[in-house]
C-alpha cells in the first residue's frame, strides 16, 4: 500500500524555514501546507504571510497556502494574491478547534453552518479559477456535524479534504474517532486524508 505524507501546518512553527529544513534532511512530504493566512478584519496580507509564501523563500516540492476565513471576500482577496505568486490551489481551514477562532464562525466553528460554506464555496468557484482543497474536524459539539457538509462539498470541484478526527471542542484532547472517520470514508465521493494520529490504515 502506498501513502501520500502531508504536513499539516502550525502557526509559529511550520514557516518556510521549518519546512526548508525538513525537506533538506529528513525528505518523504509529499506536499507541505503553509500555515493559513487570516485577515484580521483588514483587507490586506500582512507582510508576515507574504514573506513566508514567496517562491524564493521556499525549497520544497509541492507548497500549498492555506486560509482560514467566514467571508468570501477575504478568500477571493487570498486567491487572487497565491494565484499572483503562481500558486493553483488554496487550502480551506475548517479545522481550527481553539475558541478565539470558533467562536468567530471560523475554523471547526463553521462546520455546523452548511449553508454558509455553500455561499462562499459558490462565490470563489464562480469568480475565481483557484483549485479548493480543504482541512476540516469532523464538527464543533458533534462527530456528525461534518456528514451534513458533504452533499454541499460534492457540489464543487473539491480536490481534497484532510480530516482531523477528533472534534473541535476536544482540541487536542483525547483519542481520535475513528469509527467516525469510517463514517465519512463510507459516505464521502470526495478524496479524504486522515490527520490526528499515526495508527489508521484504511482506503485513501
Amino acid at each position: 500500500m502506498s501513502f501520500t505524507l502531508l504536513s499539516s501546518p502550525l502557526q509559529g512553527f511550520t514557516e518556510f524555514r521549518f519546512r526548508n529544513a525538513v525537506h533538506k534532511y529528513f525528505g518523504g512530504i509529499d506536499t507541505f501546507y503553509a500555515p493559513y493566512i487570516r485577515f484580521n478584519n483588514k483587507p490586506e496580507i500582512s507582510s508576515k504571510y507574504q514573506r513566508d509564501l514567496q517562491l524564493e523563500n521556499n525549497h520544497v516540492p509541492d507548497l500549498i497556502p492555506q486560509v482560514m476565513t467566514n467571508s468570501a471576500d477575504e478568500f477571493i482577496t487570498a486567491v487572487k494574491y497565491i494565484r499572483s505568486l503562481g500558486y493553483k490551489e488554496l487550502n480551506w481551514n475548517l479545522g481550527c478547534p481553539y475558541p478565539m477562532v470558533t467562536k468567530k464562525g471560523m475554523g471547526s466553528g463553521l462546520i455546523c453552518e452548511p449553508s454558509k460554506i455553500d455561499k462562499i464555496l459558490d462565490r470563489v468557484h464562480a469568480e475565481t479559477d483557484v483549485i479548493v482543497s480543504m482541512k476540516m474536524r469532523m464538527g464543533y459539539l458533534e462527530p456528525t456535524e461534518i456528514l451534513d457538509t458533504f452533499p454541499i462539498l460534492e457540489k464543487y470541484p473539491i480536490k481534497s479534504i484532510a480530516i482531523h478526527a477528533r472534534i473541535g471542542k476536544q482540541l487536542y484532547k483525547g483519542g481520535v474517532d475513528l469509527e467516525s472517520f469510517q463514517r465519512c470514508l463510507d459516505t464521502s465521493k470526495t478524496k479524504l486524508y486522515y490527520n490526528g494520529g499515526h495508527h489508521y490504515g484504511c482506503r485513501f
